[in-house]
């Protein structure tokens, strides 16, 4: 049984998967033991891209197509093909940061059997940029119910699937949030250890990026939910709730200015 399955979830985006086959591609010279990973793709393209595949390390990979129902019904699908005892979500244009940084994550996974574990992911803008994540502190964050927006990115966590499946997986009425709210759950379960070396390079665009709004909107209901917060722990989510919001609104506007 592998050590760590990663999972790739892919739609009508035969680039980006491309690029995140031949990332991992990349990696298979470097890793001590091939046994020790696999690849999952759940595919939800028409036509299917199943021909992209030439890419793919092939003894490694397995493929699946899933009729279009939601990138988190197809997460989960990829939960249930996995055999790995961890699990990393590389989507579709998601690469890893270096060539070897696959064989890294399978020895630290191997030494330090954590629930979870999370490292930075290393961002870029659509033209190409990179932005700098911000230093955080997680517990520091979890003081306030990680309402100031700094939380891992799914791109750069590890997770047990037995404590993802213990969590029931992603809970489908998200639509854009749901990797955010179930890791929220985790982090009531089990403390997450920190991985010292960059994971993963995520190029922003996507539909948390696009859909802000509806995104604030979910980021807000998934720490009620999870956490049920009252009193002063309440007032201090709802504060730094309206602060991001009114930081993105401001953004996404200047962001219109320029673009005009």
């Amino acid at each position: 049984m592998p050590i760590l399955s990663v999972i790739t979830v892919v739609k009508d985006d035969a680039t980006g998967l491309r690029r995140t086959l031949e990332s991992l591609t990349a990696q298979v010279e470097l890793v001590q033991h091939p046994a020790n990973w696999e690849l999952v793709i759940v595919d939800g393209s028409t036509p299917p891209l199943e021909s992209q595949l030439e890419s793919a390390p092939a003894k490694l990979t397995r493929y699946f197509w899933q009729q279009p129902a939601g990138i988190y019904s197809a997460m989960n699908y990829g939960v249930f093909e996995a055999h790995g005892d961890y699990l990393l979500f590389l989507n579709a244009g998601d690469t890893l940061a270096t060539n070897s940084t696959l064989n890294s994550l399978i020895q630290f996974l191997a030494a330090n059997s954590p629930d979870w574990a999370f490292g930075r992911v290393l961002f870029t803008s659509v033209s190409g940029r990179e932005l700098v994540e911000p230093d955080w502190d997680y517990h520091g964050e979890a003081n306030r119910l990680f309402a100031r927006g700094l939380f891992p990115s799914h791109q750069g966590t590890l997770i047990k699937r037995e404590l993802i499946n213990t969590l029931n997986g992603f809970d489908l009425s998200y639509q854009i949030t749901s990797d955010y709210q179930m890791l929220l759950r985790a982090s009531l379960v089990a403390q997450p250890l920190v991985i010292e070396f960059p994971i993963a390079k995520f190029q922003q665009g996507g539909a948390s990026t696009h859909n802000w709004f509806t995104a604030a909107k979910e980021f807000h209901r998934a720490r009620v939910e999870v956490f049920r917060p009252s009193g002063w722990a309440r007032f201090v989510e709802w504060s730094d709730t309206a602060v991001g919001y009114t930081k993105a609104g401001l953004g996404r506007a200047m962001t219109e200015v320029h673009r005009g």
